[in-house]
């Protein structure tokens, strides 16, 4: 159990990374079809709300401060086990 922190960061951060490059590429694409028009009406539809700068910026905000909420909840409650851990081990 000690290494497989030490076993996941690894492969958290680089599976991480190559979601990440695939939701950009997936977007990309996305953008360039409905931008040469090679889509129907209804997928220019419902992708038409995220086409605006605009609301792009604002999404992105929002699911910005999301993730960094989620990020400091698994920090605190990392750091919350460590000090329980910490607690019993001196007893």
């Amino acid at each position: 159990m000690e290494h497989f922190f030490e076993v996941l960061m690894p492969i958290a951060v680089i599976g991480s990374f190559a979601v990440i490059i695939k939701i950009m590429l997936d977007a990309r694409t996305r953008n360039k079809l409905i931008d040469k028009g090679l889509v129907d009406e209804k997928v220019k539809y419902l992708f038409s709300r995220y086409h605006g700068p605009e609301q792009r910026k604002l999404s992105n905000l929002k699911w910005g401060m999301v993730l960094v909420g989620i990020g400091l909840a698994a920090l605190l409650a990392f750091d919350a086990i460590l000090a329980r851990r910490k607690e019993a081990t001196e007893q």
